[in-house]
């Protein structure tokens, strides 16, 4: 694949990398990086260049370009399957909130604590396929290399008892469990 060029040019803002068509050499300042002309092979193509590594019956290890085209191809699954199994679960927890008894208070806020492009996929199914609506966002896109994934919450949101009225948990084994208000009053 191209290990060379990777290795060969400055990496250090990522973002940046991924809007540039040419990238110079760190190692000869005359050359240039075409990045338009690097390609991932179809999906079809990446599967054939694994299945005819393993088309004889001899037992060689994987070259790295077949070490790394299974592993795309794996990434897009599990990937894909993270998003997919968010989707049920959210699904899931809100049919359960709709039609337990208990559930007095009609809202439900779920909060979703994953990477960007998994958050943006769910986002985008529930916005456009269920038409719900955005009403605000807490993080941040644009990370640098070296800095850390966390976020500041605001100040509300570490008092769930005041976020919502009444809370409705449910427990790993689908069993709706009620909780009170939270020192105000209410019910224990």
């Amino acid at each position: 694949f191209h290990r060379d060029i990777y290795n060969d040019i400055d990496r250090s803002d990522s973002a940046q990398l991924l809007q540039r068509a040419t990238v110079k050499s760190i190692s000869n300042r005359k050359k240039k990086y075409n990045l338009d002309q690097i390609s991932i092979p179809s999906m079809a193509d990446g599967f054939d260049t694994i299945l005819k590594h393993f088309e004889n019956d001899e037992h060689v290890p994987p070259t790295p370009q077949v070490e790394t085209m299974a592993k795309i191809l794996l990434d897009i699954y599990v990937s894909n399957l993270l998003d997919y199994v968010t989707i049920l679960q959210i699904a899931h927890i809100v049919a359960s909130h709709a039609k337990s008894t208990m559930a007095e208070n009609k809202h439900l806020v779920i909060c979703c604590y994953m990477g960007s492009a998994h958050t943006r996929a769910v986002a985008n199914f529930f916005q456009y396929q269920c038409n719900f609506k955005q009403r605000s966002f807490s993080g941040k896109t644009d990370w640098d290399d070296d800095e850390k994934r966390t976020i500041q919450l605001p100040g509300d949101l570490w008092n769930l008892p005041q976020l919502v009225a009444e809370q409705s948990v449910v427990s790993r084994n689908g069993r709706r469990q009620r909780r009170g208000r939270g020192k105000g009053g209410g019910r224990r």
